[in-house]
């Protein structure tokens, strides 16, 4: 292209960035959309050269967002980075490499299908020497209006790192899918002669469901408990006839103390390192705040991410605990789940004080679903447990299949429905299946105001002593508003 085109679009891009900045928010796309209108893809293959050392591109139907922002706080210990998070278009990421004197840009970059989104030219352009597989599950079967087969959700994540030959691939070894993926390209670099390289991770946590279709033939995954006989811990192994099965981790999560003001893990690995060429070993102990199980496999996603491009292995151990001891809730997006504590005079005895746990927040698949309740059964010492369940939309019913199996493994004593997104329909689906199983009520409500009313009212004159809120919904306003209402009543 001419280098008059590209340095025009550069100050164009690079003054609309430093106006972004002035207003709230990060200026994900505007910038780099002025970039690209000028200079188009091929002045963001220049423009991607400007992190000294490369880029780093995180993906995943859970946690990219949370991953992506315990990583940039990892790594702004060594490098100057250039990032965006919370966004998922190639102009977020254009917006991004448009900083200049930086050593690693990082970016999140969602993927639904290859209508909406660019997977395989993101690769191309980018040349990320880092890609980051958070988990992949059945979500966004609706897209558009349009069925959306799981067969083409997979097949777009994996177009991420398709034509990858360099770099090192972080990749959930406890998900046959992110492993399905990542096995298919080691194949693929040993056999072509790549340096690519696949670390994998896997956690104590278990927090995949158990029920999963192998990707290389359709039949039921095995599943069984196993004992590593170097590290002597537990956790769930996957197989199956055809011969794919769950791969040896190279950073595990394999201790967890839970405590009510903080919770401690331990993580032990031998990852191999970009700079070093080589593996490098590591086991220690760290500390992370009680905000949800999912966060803490997050982490252990950016310890993964972060041990791989550390140039420092001696101050890694001293760089993590010091980060993790700093992060706190604001390290949460916007509708992500939380558990509150809601305090009231028992009735029945003005002198006393009852405590009713509400969990509250985004579970829009059946992975997300699980991980909240897992979250909220740590905190359960019986079984008094009021569902409050919100629905998928038409054409999502394999959601909702993975969120009744969550309920039913729940056991709640009551359930209650709402539909989650448009369809009333679905809702009334979802309600006649579970009335069946559970004491239940359906509330037919579409109007997104007055579900999030209604939530917040069946919250706060539930009698059970634990309250969940979960399932589909906007991911921020719906959930974040009820969230806002019940903080009055801490």
């Amino acid at each position: 292209m001419k280098k008059i085109e590209y340095l025009i679009a550069k100050i164009a891009g690079k003054f609309a960035l430093q106006g972004t900045k002035l207003g709230k928010g990060m200026g994900k796309s505007f910038p780099g959309y002025l970039f690209l209108k000028i200079a188009s893809f091929n002045g963001l293959k220049l423009l991607a050269k400007n992190p000294k050392c490369g880029s780093i591109i995180l993906t995943g139907t859970n946690g990219k967002t949370t991953t992506t922002k315990i990583l940039i706080r990892l790594m702004k210990n060594e490098y100057k980075i250039a990032a965006n998070y919370e966004s998922n278009t190639i102009n977020a990421i254009t917006t991004g490499l448009l900083n200049d004197n930086v050593d690693f840009g990082i970016f999140e970059y969602g993927i639904r299908d290859t209508i909406h989104g660019i997977p395989d030219k993101i690769q191309e352009l980018v040349d990320p020497i880092g890609v980051v597989y958070t988990n992949i599950s059945r979500e966004h079967t609706q897209v558009g209006g349009v069925k959306n087969r799981f067969e083409d959700y997979l097949n777009a994540k994996s177009l991420l790192t398709k034509n990858m030959k360099k770099g090192i691939i972080i990749s959930n070894g406890d998900n046959p899918y992110t492993t399905y993926i990542t096995k298919n390209k080691e194949k693929e670099s040993e056999k072509e002669g790549y340096t690519l390289k696949v670390n994998y991770f896997s956690s104590i946590l278990n927090l995949e469901t158990t029920d999963k279709k192998c990707p290389a033939c359709s039949k039921n995954l095995r599943y069984h408990k196993y004992e590593n006989d170097t590290l002597k811990y537990p956790n769930k192994n996957y197989h199956c006839d055809c011969g794919f099965f769950k791969p040896a981790p190279q950073v595990k999560l394999t201790e967890i103390e839970i405590n009510a003001d903080r919770w401690k893990f331990k993580v032990v690995g031998s990852p191999y390192n970009y700079f070093l060429k080589d593996k490098f070993s590591f086991d220690f102990t760290s500390d992370f705040p009680p905000i949800g199980l999912h966060n803490l496999n997050n982490g252990l996603t950016a310890i993964t991410a972060y041990a791989s491009f550390t140039s420092r292995p001696e101050k890694f151990e001293d760089n993590v605990k010091k980060i993790f001891s700093e992060i706190g809730k604001d390290i949460l997006p916007p509708g992500r789940f939380e558990i509150f504590e809601i305090k009231k005079l028992d009735d029945t005895n003005q002198k006393n004080i009852k405590v009713k746990h509400v969990g509250l927040g985004q579970g829009d698949n059946g992975e997300a679903l699980n991980v909240n309740m897992k979250f909220m059964k740590l905190i359960m010492k019986n079984n008094n447990l009021h569902f409050i369940y919100t629905s998928p939309d038409d054409f999502e019913e394999d959601i909702f299949d993975d969120h009744l199996k969550v309920i039913e493994e729940a056991k709640p004593l009551k359930v209650s429905v709402l539909p989650g997104r448009n369809s009333l329909k679905m809702g009334e689906k979802a309600y006649n299946i579970i009335k069946k199983m559970y004491d239940s009520e359906f509330h037919p409500i579409v109007d997104q105001n007055e579900r999030i009313n209604k939530i917040h009212e069946i919250i706060l004159s539930s009698d059970m002593d634990y309250v969940i809120a979960s399932g589909c919904g906007e991911e921020q306003k719906m959930w974040e508003t009820i969230k806002e209402q019940l903080r009055k009543n801490l």
